[in-house]
């Protein structure tokens, strides 16, 4: 596929549609599929993150507004840059926002914790983060950073609900978060502070490149 295509719409009703363009695609595909799908609020970046994985500039939609350019979900298969003879699906989502076009359907509704079943993993792309994991300055782990960003606010207002949403559709459909490389994350941050201490002691002092000749 040279460009995305819209996967789901909305019809006039409101309700979900397959476009039947973007069946075919699927169906012509005849090998091993590695499907991503990305979620979270409007203008975060998740149609540029998705272009990264496409390694591409361009593809899914990206605006420098306020509004949402992403409508529906848009799906791209391309190859998957590591595994030969696979395609990787990559499907955008619309962003969450507004509150307003979160609305019931006349049928019957389904247990939504039901799709537990079948989801895949949760992963949390975190963006420019570089800094210290603490919380009212005692240092916490990964774990207790993630419980503290899901942590639900008391209120009632537009803003408290807005900001509530998401996390507790986290809660309700991801109920545990591994982390395998706590370790390893730990003993890296220590050996980064550790080199640039060293850098700033030293940098500065060293006149007749002794400290740089130490590295060769």
């Amino acid at each position: 596929m040279d460009k995305p295509v819209c996967f789901i719409d909305t019809d006039s009703d409101g309700k979900l549609c397959v476009q039947q363009s973007a069946l075919q695609i699927l169906e012509q595909i005849h090998q091993p599929v590695v499907v991503v799908a990305v979620v979270g609020l409007y203008r975060t970046g998740k149609s540029y993150l998705m272009n990264r994985l496409a390694g591409k500039q361009t593809g899914f939609a990206l605006g420098s507004t306020i509004e949402s350019r992403t409508k529906g979900i848009w799906m791209w298969c391309v190859p998957h840059p590591i595994k030969a003879g696979t395609t990787l699906v990559l499907l955008d989502t619309e962003g969450l926002r507004d509150m307003k076009k979160v609305k019931s359907s006349d049928e019957d509704a389904d247990d939504s914790s039901e799709f537990v079943k079948f989801f895949p993993s949760f992963i949390w792309a975190v963006r420019d983060f570089t800094l210290e994991l603490k919380i009212d300055d005692k240092d916490v782990t990964e774990d207790e950073y993630l419980e503290f960003a899901l942590k639900l606010k008391h209120g009632t207002s537009r803003r408290l609900i807005e900001y509530n949403f998401p996390r507790e559709c986290i809660q309700k459909f991801f109920h545990s978060f591994p982390l395998e490389l706590k370790d390893v994350s730990s003993k890296h941050q220590h050996l980064s502070s550790t080199a640039t201490q060293a850098f700033m002691k030293r940098s500065f002092r060293d006149t007749d490149g002794k400290f740089l000749k130490s590295f060769e």
